[in-house]
């Protein structure tokens, strides 16, 4: 069950929310949330509905005031939130693009790595 099938204007706060609001592309926030980018190009533009889950994660994750996001009432984010408060390292990680995020993942992995291969070499 979801709300916003065939209606646009759910759709165009969801790409407003999105774009203007977050200034995310349609990867980046479909990677906050954990649905792929067509996922959300179908919801902005009305074919798919949005369901209970995408709005658990839009409140839970983004602090999206979700009277808002139905109605168009009141703020769109909730006020006094913990999720509010960013310090600098989160607002500067959150603009990092894809890319960097990807390289940075796979720069920690190598890291794991080479830290079992030690970790095996100094048993011996």
């Amino acid at each position: 069950m979801g709300i916003g099938k065939g209606d646009k204007i759910i759709g165009s706060r969801l790409k407003y929310l999105r774009q203007e609001l977050l200034d995310m592309s349609q990867k980046e926030f479909g990677l906050k949330i954990n649905v792929i980018d067509s996922t959300i190009s179908k919801m902005e533009k009305g074919v798919s509905g949005i369901d209970l889950r995408i709005l658990q994660k839009l409140q839970v994750l983004l602090d999206v005031n979700l009277n808002w996001f139905v109605s168009g009432v009141g703020d769109p984010f909730l006020i006094n939130s913990p999720n509010n408060v960013i310090n600098d390292e989160q607002a500067t990680y959150s603009k990092l693009n894809v890319e960097n995020i990807d390289m940075i993942n796979f720069l920690k992995s190598q890291l794991i790595i080479k830290d079992k291969i030690i970790t095996k070499l100094l048993e011996k």
